[in-house]
C-alpha cells in the first residue's frame, strides 16, 4: 500500500512542480502540500487527471506564520 501511495505522490510532485512542493506517506495515507495560490490548479488536477481520479476529500488544512511576510 505504502508503495502505491508513494508512487502516487510522485506523479501528483511530477505533473505539479511548482504548486507541489512536498508529499509523505505515513499510517497508510499520502499527505501532499501544495501553494495556497495553486490548491484549484491541484484539486482540480486530482480530480481530472487519470491517473489520480479523486473523488472527495478527507482534509484541507493551512498554516498561518503571522511573522512571515
Amino acid at each position: 500500500m505504502n508503495e502505491t501511495l508513494e508512487r502516487l505522490g510522485e506523479t501528483i510532485a511530477g505533473a505539479l512542480a511548482g504548486s507541489v512542493v512536498g508529499y509523505w506517506v505515513a499510517y497508510g495515507e499520502l499527505t501532499v502540500t501544495a501553494s495556497a495560490r495553486d490548491i484549484v490548479k491541484v484539486a482540480t488536477f486530482l480530480r481530472d487527471d487519470e491517473r489520480c481520479q479523486f473523488y472527495s476529500f478527507v482534509d484541507i488544512t493551512a498554516v498561518d506564520w503571522p511573522a512571515r511576510e
